[in-house]
């Protein structure tokens, strides 16, 4: 019982990683075109 409580923790948190790796790209991605307006706006 516990190894699959063990086994199911990691796959738990391999998930949430992934999860974050998301959002981290997710928010790089929007931030790119903001900084990119900005670079027009004030070049």
């Amino acid at each position: 019982m516990a190894r699959i409580i063990i086994l199911g923790l990691r796959n738990g948190f391999s998930r949430v990683k992934i999860g974050f790796l998301g959002l981290r790209n997710g928010f790089a991605a929007l931030k790119v075109p903001s900084y990119a307006k900005e670079i027009t706006f004030h070049g």
